[in-house]
């Protein structure tokens, strides 16, 4: 029972996981959706959709088993055709989702071994592939007839069908201490495949600037808050605790070793 009710910086604009660029937006989305595979709360790779992955011995076919359970907030089967749709959405450019998704899934092949069953096929052995399996999978029966070019504005966006532990509830606007909030206001979905959630209702309080972030802790508006920096974090009432958490963002730097300078692990190594 009861309800969490979690502060955040940024707009919520969207609710479709291929347009959710605030940090309001990904906190939405998270609950609201579900991927293949997941991060846990140490920040490692974990089972979410699939509840099993293989590797082929060529070192370069994936080969994934969703729950048999799965299925969509509305009740609906969740099947390997929302994991081809989800990708031929990504892919397409007409969809406008994130250059750096769409560039994730250049050259790789995707195909549906049977209903429950899903086959990635890489150009070559890439080890950090699995992570790339946690983007969130979207329901083919909701958006399957919709016009590519008009999926970010279709009613989804506001009010989607997901496959997470959450959904939509209600949504509105309001002004506090002359900052803009939304509060989302999101119930707990009785169709979740996985452990059901022990809070029933959670509430995102997003605001435009940390200001009116800071004053709903001071009010306790809100139960916690995602802090931005170190900077702001020194404003946090000290009634509340600090938990430092991964956020699972690198700087990295991909050589192509078929370059014939690159060929060189001397200029390999002096670069690193």
């Amino acid at each position: 029972g009861g309800t969490f009710a979690e502060a955040s910086i940024g707009p919520i604009k969207t609710l479709n996981p291929l347009y959710a660029t605030t940090e309001s937006e990904r906190t939405a989305v998270r609950l609201l959706f579900s991927g293949l595979l997941s991060y846990d709360k140490t920040g490692h790779l974990s089972y979410d959709l699939a509840n099993n992955i293989t590797l082929g011995r060529d070192g370069k076919t994936y080969t994934l088993v969703i729950d048999d359970d799965a299925s969509w907030s509305d009740g609906k089967k969740l099947t390997s055709s929302d994991v081809l749709f989800t990708l031929d959405l990504i892919r397409n450019p007409s969809v406008r989702a994130g250059q750096s998704l769409r560039n994730s899934w250049e050259g790789i092949k995707a195909k549906a071994i049977d209903e429950t069953t899903v086959e990635f096929k890489l150009p070559a052995s890439y080890a950090a592939f699995p992570h790339a399996l946690t983007f969130s999978i979207l329901p083919k029966h909701i958006l399957g007839n919709v016009e590519a070019s008009q999926i970010r504005e279709n009613i989804f966006s506001v009010s989607p069908v997901g496959s997470g532990p959450y959904q939509v509830k209600l949504s509105r606007n309001s002004v506090v201490a002359q900052n803009e909030k939304k509060i989302l206001y999101l119930s707990k979905n009785d169709n979740y495949y996985g452990q059901k959630p022990k809070v029933s209702r959670f509430e995102i309080h997003s605001y435009s600037d940390a200001n009116g972030l800071i004053n709903a802790l001071e009010s306790r508006d809100v139960n916690a808050a995602v802090i931005p920096s170190s900077e702001v974090a020194t404003n946090v009432p000290s009634l509340y605790t600090k938990k430092l958490l991964p956020t699972n963002n690198g700087v990295f730097v991909t050589l192509n070793t078929t370059s014939s300078i690159l060929r060189s692990k001397v200029v390999r190594q002096a670069l690193q």
